[in-house]
């Protein structure tokens, strides 16, 4: 399904996202391909939502530029969704 570059980035990502939550074990990501490049959804628990946000957005931002700076290197283009 993936590239080996992807799938590298995807567990990288994971494991990001999984330093941030309360329930690691709830971290998914799900991608599918769109108009506009790669979505990518992160799933948590409801209650860990806000601590992958971080105040004023700043972590998941931070996780927004690592994807960009990734996709520019591979010309794609990433887009993520936070789903709880």
């Amino acid at each position: 399904m993936y590239g080996n570059r992807d799938s590298q980035l995807f567990d990288y990502l994971t494991q990001i996202v999984k330093q941030f939550v309360d329930k690691p074990e709830d971290v998914s990501i799900h991608d599918e391909f769109g108009p506009m490049g790669l979505l990518i959804q992160i799933k948590v628990d409801p209650d860990d939502v806000g601590k992958v946000i971080g105040k004023e957005g700043r972590i998941i931002n931070a996780i927004r530029q690592i994807l960009k700076a990734a996709g520019g290197k591979t010309t794609r283009r990433f887009k993520i969704d936070l789903v709880s």
